[in-house]
């Protein structure tokens, strides 16, 4: 995987990428750490598949934890946001990414 940034542009920096478990988002978090970021993997069901984005990155010398949140409860954000306190020490880039409510089974709201 070729990443658009350079290999150290984002060295330090603590990226959230919400929605990161599949698809466009977990690409996005791919290429973060490919670019040096710490990387926080977000879920809301797909535990197993953040995981594995996760190991991909670490497989590849990348730096990544895995925190579950359904962006939608006030209150599991907040668990969110004291997890990536107590790894990361903060955030410097929130990629918003997750795509709650286009489901099938899921009201609009």
């Amino acid at each position: 995987m070729s990443a658009p940034l350079e290999t150290h542009e984002l060295l330090g920096k603590r990226v959230l990428v919400t929605g990161s478990s599949r698809g466009i988002g977990a690409q996005v978090a791919q290429y973060a750490a490919a670019a040096g970021a710490r990387v926080a993997i977000n879920y809301r069901n797909k535990e197993a598949r953040a995981q594995k984005i996760a190991r991909e990155i670490t497989d590849a010398g990348g730096e990544a934890i895995v925190v579950g949140a359904d962006l939608t409860d006030p209150v599991a954000v907040l668990g969110m946001m004291g997890a990536l306190r107590s790894e990361f020490d903060g955030l410097d880039i929130l990629v918003l990414n997750a795509s709650g409510g286009m489901e099938a089974d899921v009201a609009e709201d």
